[in-house]
């Protein structure tokens, strides 16, 4: 009996072990994507405030509170904005 539970914790020892590598393999690759995404948009943020600073004369915290709204308003209308997206997707 305890070569058989044994065995039967061994398998779902494996059976975990290999739902984490499967699970690795597709969630770190967009984990990473959204990653770079994310970086890309505050470095162009970055260079915006330099040429708004300039231009408009914008300062350090008018800039502050716009890129604030902004990803505000990015964050409460992302999934909103998948579902209609889904809804009204082109391939319908």
């Amino acid at each position: 009996m305890a070569a058989k539970l044994l065995r039967h914790v061994e398998e779902s020892l494996a059976d975990a072990r290999a739902v984490r590598r499967k699970v690795s393999r597709r969630i770190v690759p967009v984990i990473l994507a959204a990653y770079i995404i994310a970086y890309l948009d505050r470095a162009n943020a970055g260079f915006a405030k330099l040429q708004m600073q300039e231009r408009p004369g914008f300062p350090d915290d008018v800039f502050g509170w716009g890129f604030g709204i902004f990803f505000a308003g990015y964050l409460l209308l992302e999934i909103p904005g998948a579902l209609l997206v889904e809804h009204w997707s082109a391939r319908k």
